[in-house]
Formats: C-alpha cells, sequence, structure tokens
C-alpha cells in the first residue's frame, strides 16, 4: 500500500543501513507540508538517493540533513527551494562525515535569512570541488567555521555566491587539514577581521590561491 506521508520528516531514515532500499521508500512520501528535514538521512548507509520529486519550499530546517551518509557519492538538490528557512543554522552540518561524496549540485535561489554554512562539509574526504553554483547567499555576518575542515582531497572551491555585509565573516577552521586545496574564492565577502579566522589555513599549501575582495580581506587572511 503506498502511504502519503505528510508530517514532519526529521530524522525519518536516521541509522537506516539494513540494505539500500531508501529511494523505494522515498517515492512515496509528500513531502511538500514538512517544515523540518533536520537530520532525515543521518548515518544512512545508501549509495545514492533520488530527490527528484522532494517538495521543500515549507522546509524551515535542512540541519544535518545528510550527515553521515558514508555511502552516498552524489547529491543533487536542484529542485529544492531553501527560501523558507527561518533557523540560522538551516544549513549546518548538512554533508558532514559524507566520506564518499564526490559532487553536490545545488538549486538555483537567493536566500538571505541564513547566517552561516557551519560545518557544512567537514570530513568529506573524497570532495575534490565544490561550488554553490547558482546558489546566492547574502547576509550581514555569516559563519563558516569548519566548513571544509578535514576535506583532505579538495582542491577548489567557490564562495563567490556569498555577500556579506558586515564587518566579519567567521572562518575559525574552515579550511583546516585541506591538504591538497588549490583555490579559494571569496570575492563578494566584504571586510573581514583576522580575529575570526583562527587557523583557517592550518595544513594548507603555501602555493593556494585565495581571491578576495579588497586589501582588508587581505590583512585579515
Amino acid at each position: 500500500v503506498k502511504d502519503y506521508y505528510k508530517a514532519a520528516v526529521k530524522e525519518m531514515f536516521k541509522d537506516y543501513v539494513k540494505d539500500s532500499r531508501a529511494n523505494d521508500l522515498i517515492k512515496y512520501l509528500d513531502t511538500s507540508q514538512s517544515t523540518s528535514f533536520g537530520l532525515m538521512f543521518l548515518n544512512n548507509k545508501t549509495p545514492d538517493l533520488d530527490l527528484s520529486h522532494f517538495k521543500t519550499s515549507k522546509g524551515t530546517n535542512f540541519y544535518g540533513m545528510f550527515n553521515g551518509m558514508s555511502n552516498v557519492e552524489s547529491l543533487d538538490l536542484s529542485n529544492f527551494d531553501f527560501s523558507g528557512i527561518t533557523s540560522n543554522y538551516g544549513l549546518y552540518y548538512l554533508f558532514t562525515n559524507c566520506s564518499s561524496l564526490k559532487n553536490i549540485v545545488f538549486p538555483t535561489a537567493t536566500l538571505t535569512k541564513i547566517s552561516g554554512l557551519n560545518s557544512m562539509c567537514q570530513d568529506n574526504t573524497a570532495l575534490e570541488h565544490f561550488s554553490l553554483g547558482n546558489l546566492k547567499i547574502s547576509a550581514q555576518s555569516f559563519d563558516m567555521e569548519r566548513a571544509f575542515s578535514g576535506c583532505t582531497s579538495l582542491k577548489t572551491v567557490d564562495l563567490s555566491g556569498i555577500t556579506t555585509t558586515s564587518s566579519y565573516i567567521l572562518m575559525d577552521f574552515t579550511f583546516n587539514g585541506c591538504s591538497s586545496l588549490e583555490l579559494v574564492d571569496l570575492r563578494n565577502a566584504k571586510t573581514l577581521s583576522s580575529r575570526w579566522w583562527s587557523d583557517c589555513f592550518d595544513g594548507v599549501p603555501s602555493t593556494c590561491t585565495v581571491i578576495v575582495k579588497d586589501s582588508t580581506v587581505k590583512n585579515a587572511i
């Protein structure tokens, strides 16, 4: 019997490790009324997810949605709607510990209600390239603490879609341990203070290029 759920889907597939049939189950989900997607697939061992039918316009929180999915290699979120996010931490820990993840596709959107991507891809050891694509984020201040910490294969990071309007963007330990990093694009971060950059590039090769907006930003780095 096909059962269509309209309740909150928070933690619905948490620790689902028996087999990889999550797609057989989620294709029957009606998520159009769901408000919290937090930790939905926490530690799920499914190698791939078909999220093409997901409706997320009422979602206010996506905290850790895919955290710990150690077998998934690609996540296509192009049809996701993040416009309903009201929590500052709505995208925190989104892909943390996804150790096989190599490809992430973001939706086309402009977000103004989130204030960070804290620990978003922390310890994703297979990820080589990261880009927000057509996802634009505008915020007064922004928290990127540990966003890519431990991503040992990461080579390029395009964060040009992030625009800040106040005096700081928190970058403590953001690229800590990214031993393969070659390029970081932060061209639209307005001004930064060194106070918020503790160990940001610890373990990053000295040959890494960082694209920034102005001399104020350079001094912070």
